[in-house]
Order: C-alpha cells, then structure tokens, then sequence
C-alpha cells in the first residue's frame, strides 16, 4: 500500500488512548527483532515478507504496510475494537460495529464502512482500499456439439467488446479465423456463430469439411456455426463414426459416438469443403 493506514480508538467524538499491552500482545509476535522490554514495536513483517514501520502513539499508525500487513492490522481491529483510518482523498473509516460509528468526530461519520468483527481481514480492509469493480455477468453461452469447450481452448473468450455481426456487446467473443467473402471487420460474438447469423449475414464460416462422410446437418454446423479450433488451419474437420468429431482441446478430437480420440493426420482428407447451400 502507498500511505499510512492510522488505527484509532474514539469515544464521543475524541480519541482515545489505545490499551498498550493489548497492541503490543498482537504486533511483537510480527516483529523481526527483539523487541526491548517496555519498548513500543517499531516495525512488523508479515508472513508473506512485506512489512511495515510501526508509531505507537495514541494509536497505532503503519506506515506504507505491504499486503500480508494489512492482516495483522485487521486482528489489531478484532482485538482492541478501533477504526481503521484511511486519511488519504476522502478520508475512509473503517468499523467494526454502528456502535463504533456514533463515536467517532462528526466530520468522519460520512465515510465510514462497517465491517462486522468475523469479516475484519487483511482482504476487507484491502478492498476499501483499493475497491475492486464488481464483475461483469456474462450470458450462458450458446451449445456448440461439435467443440466441447470453446472457453477453456480459447476460442471464445471473455469480452467487453462490439460483435462486427450483430452490433452488440454480448459478453464474450471469438478469436478464431473467419472465411467468406464478405466478411466484416472485427470480431463476432459466438451468438452469431452458433445461430448462423454471421453465415446468412456475410456468407462467413469458420472450419472446412470433408467433401463426403457427413449429413448436410453436420457439414453445415461444423463449417458455419462452430467456432474454430486454432489447431486445424485449412485441414478439413476429422470426422468419425459417420459424424463429425468434437475438438476437445490441445490439438485432440474425439469421436461423438464410441469415444475414440481421433487424429487430425489419420483423417486421410485431402482439403476441399462440403456445400452447405
């Protein structure tokens, strides 16, 4: 962390002398030296090496603490009920209870965040800190039978990004060739390829296909509505079965019907695709 965080005791609106022992209980244990009988911690590291300067005053204030800091500061909290004081832009207060709010000054009531004392961590004061953005929901993504996980292969990735089909940001993308004369710039969101609006739209595909062995039905899914593996290139997809294959990842296909991994180079295709008009 960049600034100092103060940790304060108040009651009615004035500051309060924290209870020695009780803060010295807590820090000596983080101190990376002996520590003189009587004497205040002036310095703390925490289990995950970072550290922090230590002034025992009134209060307890850690100067620029690292991330594991922000733990022994969060069970200084549990045990002696202060705030935590953030005195940087808009000056935050960290509680631990609305009890602990009416006491505090008046000009600090504004900013303050209750923390009950089970949830008081490291990670908590942490996101008060630095305030993470809630995470985008993205939509269940469409089924796609013949490429079992277009996410964890990477061929549709999370996005916040415009599909140069459809005009909207859906939530994810793919990243994989698109074919076709006509095709638009940018990427299409794998709404458009499942459902065939970027094939009817821009006469886009994605994958070749063998020119016999499959039904229509599968030549055309494979080619115009599944989105393509970054292992294939301009190979036709490997069917087996009477049916097209599903790419399971790293390279690998397996048979939809009896499970065998089947081959890229063992398809004994020589390019050219199936018509699907």
């Amino acid at each position: 962390m960049g600034s100092a965080i103060h940790v304060y005791r108040f009651r009615d609106g004035e500051v309060v002398r924290m209870d020695r022992a009780s803060v010295r209980e807590v820090l000596e244990p983080y101190a990376p030296y002996d520590v003189p009988e009587g004497a205040p911690v002036e310095w703390v590291r925490a289990a995950d090496g970072s550290e922090a300067d230590v002034d025992v005053g009134h209060g307890v204030v850690f100067g620029r603490p690292g991330p594991g800091v922000l733990d022994i500061i969060a069970e200084l909290v549990r045990r002696t009920g202060a705030a935590v004081l953030l005195l940087d832009g808009d000056q935050t207060v960290i509680v631990t209870s609305e009890s602990d709010r009416l006491h505090l000054p008046d000009d600090l009531r504004a900013d303050t965040v209750v923390v009950p004392p089970p949830s008081m961590t490291g990670r908590a004061i942490g996101l008060v800190v630095n305030p993470q953005p809630e995470q985008r929901r993205r939509p269940m993504l469409p089924p796609f039978p013949y490429h079992a996980d277009p996410v964890g292969t990477g061929a549709v990735v999370a996005a916040d990004e415009t599909c140069a089909c459809c005009g909207h940001d859906q939530g994810w993308i793919c990243t994989g060739t698109v074919h076709g004369k006509d095709v638009p710039d940018g990427r299409l969101c794998p709404y458009c390829v499942a459902f065939g609006t970027a094939a009817k739209r821009h006469g886009a595909h994605f994958n070749e296909v063998p020119r016999d062995g499959l039904s229509r039905a599968a030549a055309l899914t494979v080619r115009e509505r599944t989105p393509a593996p970054d292992t294939l290139g301009d190979r036709p997809w490997p069917t087996h079965c009477g049916d097209a294959a599903v790419y399971v990842g790293e390279g690998a296909f397996r048979c939809r019907a009896c499970g065998t991994e089947v081959a890229v180079a063992d398809t004994g295709f020589t390019g050219g695709g199936a018509e699907t008009e």
